[in-house]
């Protein structure tokens, strides 16, 4: 975090937390999971990455291993315990996906793969209103009472 004062964290001055929303450089920011995280309750409100961070030392724990960047905060939905960041060791080759070999676009790329349940569900019916058939029972809606 910079050196600057900021009069809307009454916290700002004594912050030891790498990712804060009033830092400039916080788009190149790490933020490994035994670190320290913005505690200021508006922050927390009105930046959802902060509350993802929660999440993830709350179900993951504390191995600060891997790291986490903004982008990456900002690209999870949803935090399982098998949830983890770049290994700050990694090396990865340029694919037509990923054509700088960045880690940190590769692991948003893998995660953004994989949708199941009902993010599937919302993602193959966006724009169609309902889905015309439940997935997985293969019995029409229209044939459900409680559609018809």
């Amino acid at each position: 975090m910079t050196n600057q004062s900021n009069s809307s964290c009454p916290g700002y001055e004594g912050c030891k937390a790498p990712l804060c929303p009033l830092d400039e450089s916080i788009t190149e920011a790490r933020w490994y999971s035994d670190e320290v995280i913005c505690n200021n309750l508006a922050m927390r409100r009105q930046h959802r990455w902060i509350r993802v961070q929660r999440r993830i030392v709350k179900k993951c724990g504390k191995a600060g291993d891997t790291y986490f960047t903004m982008k990456m905060l900002e690209a999870t939905r949803a935090v399982h315990k098998s949830l983890k960041g770049v290994d700050p060791d990694s090396h990865i080759r340029n694919t037509p996906d990923n054509p700088t070999g960045d880690p940190v676009d590769a692991w948003i790329l893998a995660r953004g793969t994989k949708l199941s349940g009902i993010s599937a569900l919302k993602e193959k019916t966006k724009g169609e209103g309902i889905p015309l058939s439940i997935p997985g029972a293969g019995i029409p809606v229209s044939q459900i009472p409680m559609f018809r």
